[in-house]
């Protein structure tokens, strides 16, 4: 009766013991602490319920969890494993690991010091430690594992017994990797596409931002992101515009494409291009998803093509004011030339003269500035020109301004006229030097480089021109180029210096640029293309002189005085002149005295039918004549470069059209086929 009393209450202790534990684990569940690994381990349920039936069932349990189980008693380094855990690294079924060390050295070299640190961490740990490294299974493969261990309780901090298990996170792994390298792609073509993006949880504050939205923001990574601060870098012009799409988005109203600005704490501005929703379909928590598109090349680039348009009207606007203003002074200077010869003694004459020159010279640089002055192209090294050039330029910078010239390596050679290529530095030295009045330093260097046009990389010599004078603001440097703006003084510049840069280099289809800051200097940047050219030799052209002749000459220009000058001038020269007023009259005139002319004599740029174009119908009937072209313009830009054609550039002086027309009425036949020489002897 004893004995079953002692064995009744014995079941009773037993089971009280199991409620006592079943009730601590479903309060550690509830109160989120995890659940007891050795209480795991030292009582399956199928161990409750079927008993020593149950090892089997366990088995059958770990291997379709991936599960395997160990037990080390660190006390005599005594290691025991599960079939399953032999699985998962890989194992032989039947194989034992000595010790510890044994497991540790199971894993990959690189991971064998995490695990190697799973007894301090359990020295510390309250429940469960986790180390997650990976099993090398050879021949580069590898298996991502997961290792919880825990000390058993009532042992001392790492005691004699520590229960643990082995789990098969090779999926896990992959699904990270693959979440990471999403990221990793999505962060990447964020950057590509100058777009960022963010993400705020509205009921918690809790804030995400994409490292492109720190970049466009001009905010470092170790700043905490809030929409209070996303709001703080928008320019406070444009605040209040992005509270209120805000607010139309928190009301279901999704923003698109909304252009703000964002500014940076050194004091730059950017555009971007803002987008945003409120996603309302969860109920546990509302989500407001954003964009930034960065726009600010976009418009730059914009603003750069209006700058191009505006210089482009403006180069148009001054070649037609120089061509007509080249017509009247031709004809002063004519005029007073011939009366200079015929009353010497008025002083006042050559005054006269002297202000129609420096007339000619302003309305040069106007054609200059509109791309369409007269250029004769020859193959330069840009070395030879610019040291040649600022040997004499090094005289008008004074003692306060000392100058260094850095050459390139090896030749570079373009395609240029001399003489612009000269005005070009002397105007962009002039400018440096007006910069610096208390003295300073200018650099010029020469390099060449590759330079992207139209998607392909051409090969470009680069002129550098820096200073260290008192610089531009954003909008000094955005009329640099415009032709008549100045910061001098009135009367102290004509405003055509860098109109004229501008004008030449991309007349010689180059580029012209300029970077500077207020008190910081600037630089200017001249590209022009290279050539495979040899630099040409200089030749000293003698032209043959012989002012007077008694020849037919057709003479068409439409200004009214302009052709009476000429006509005058060539007929005190001998020669017989029928003018026109317009190819019209010329093409009845050269049908009655086809025979008789030797020479055409015509304005390009005429209404109706150009001087090419006339110049072209006569040669149908008389191919071997001879054309001599009076312009304001380049010849080759006006698509006139035919066989024995010559030309002469408004305003002239009387002896320089009579040497010309000399020249074409001599060389006839034998004139050139491209027309270099008569350029070369108009000059």
């Amino acid at each position: 009766m004893g004995r079953d009393l002692k064995s009744l209450l014995t079941q009773e202790r037993d089971a009280l013991r199991e409620r006592v534990q079943e009730l601590e684990a479903r309060v550690a569940q509830l109160e989120g602490r995890p659940a007891s690994l050795a209480d795991w381990t030292s009582r399956s349920p199928a161990e409750r319920l079927w008993g020593r039936q149950a090892v089997a069932y366990d088995r059958h349990v770990e291997c379709l969890s991936g599960i395997g189980s160990w037990a080390w008693d660190s006390a005599d380094d005594k290691f025991e494993v599960s079939a399953e855990f032999n699985r998962v690294l890989s194992l032989p079924d039947e194989a034992r690991l000595g010790g510890f060390a044994r497991f540790v050295e199971v894993m990959h070299p690189e991971d064998q010091p995490l695990l190697r640190q799973l007894p301090a961490l359990l020295r510390g740990a309250v429940g469960p430690a986790r180390v997650d490294v990976r099993v090398d299974l050879g021949s580069g493969t590898v298996r991502d594992v997961t290792v919880i261990a825990e000390v058993l309780p009532g042992e001392a901090p790492l005691g004699q017994r520590v229960l643990g298990v082995v789990v098969d996170a090779t999926e896990q792994a992959e699904c990270r990797r693959e979440m990471q390298n999403a990221s990793e792609h999505l962060n990447e073509s964020q950057k590509l596409a100058q777009v960022g993006s963010w993400l705020v949880d509205l009921d918690t504050g809790a804030t995400e931002w994409t490292p492109e939205t720190y970049r466009i923001l001009g905010l470092g990574f170790d700043v905490r992101p809030s929409r209070e601060l996303l709001l703080e870098c928008i320019h406070p012009e444009d605040r209040e515009e992005m509270r209120s799409l805000e607010a139309e988005a928190f009301q279901g109203q999704p923003f698109e494409q909304k252009e703000v600005r964002i500014l940076w704490s050194g004091g730059e501005v950017r555009h971007v291009y803002v987008a945003g929703r409120v996603e309302f379909d969860r109920p546990d928590r509302r989500d407001y998803w954003g964009t930034l598109m960065d726009v600010s090349s976009r418009r730059s680039l914009e603003q750069q093509l209006q700058q191009a348009q505006k210089l482009e009207a403006l180069g148009r606007l001054s070649g037609s004011i120089a061509h007509d203003f080249n017509n009247l002074l031709t004809v002063i200077l004519l005029n007073t030339t011939m009366l200079r010869v015929a009353q010497p003694e008025r002083r006042e004459l050559a005054q006269i003269e002297e202000a129609a020159v420096q007339a000619a010279s302003v309305t040069g640089q106007l054609l200059a500035f509109s791309r369409r002055s007269v250029r004769r192209l020859r193959a330069v090294d840009v070395n030879v020109l610019v040291q040649e050039a600022l040997q004499w330029l090094a005289r008008i910078l004074g003692e306060r301004i000392t100058m260094s010239f850095t050459p390139a390596k090896d030749p570079v050679v373009v395609s240029c006229d001399e003489s612009q290529l000269r005005q070009v530095l002397l105007n962009l030295v002039v400018n440096a030097r007006d910069a610096m009045p208390e003295g300073g330093e200018l650099r010029v260097s020469i390099h060449s480089e590759l330079r992207a046009e139209q998607g392909i990389k051409c090969p470009y010599a680069c002129i550098r021109v820096a200073d260290t004078g008192i610089g531009m603001d954003a909008h000094t440097r955005s009329r640099a180029f415009e032709p008549f703006f100045s910061t001098k003084q009135p009367g102290q510049g004509s405003g055509l210096g860098l109109a004229t840069v501008f004008g030449i280099v991309r007349q010689h289809e180059g580029y012209v640029d300029v970077v500077s800051a207020p008190e910081q200097g600037a630089e200017f940047r001249v590209w022009l293309p290279l050539t495979d050219q040899a630099p040409a030799q200089k030749a000293k052209v003698e032209p043959a002189i012989a002012p007077r002749g008694r020849e037919t000459l057709l003479l068409v220009e439409d200004e009214r005085l302009v052709r009476l000058t000429m006509s005058t001038l060539l007929t005190d020269a001998g020669y017989e002149v029928l003018s026109a007023e317009d190819p019209e009259k010329a093409l009845t005139l050269w049908a009655e005295h086809r025979d008789r002319i030797k020479l055409l004599v015509t304005d390009i740029v005429m209404p109706g039918m150009s001087g090419g174009q006339l110049a072209q119908r006569l040669r149908t009937d008389c191919e071997k004549l001879s054309v001599l072209f009076v312009t304001g313009y380049d010849p080759q830009a006006e698509a006139v470069c035919m066989e024995r054609t010559w030309s002469i550039t408004k305003p002239f002086e009387p002896n320089r059209l009579l040497e010309t027309v000399r020249m074409a009425l001599e060389a006839g036949a034998d004139a050139p086929v491209d027309g270099s020489t008569a350029a070369d002897a108009t000059r």
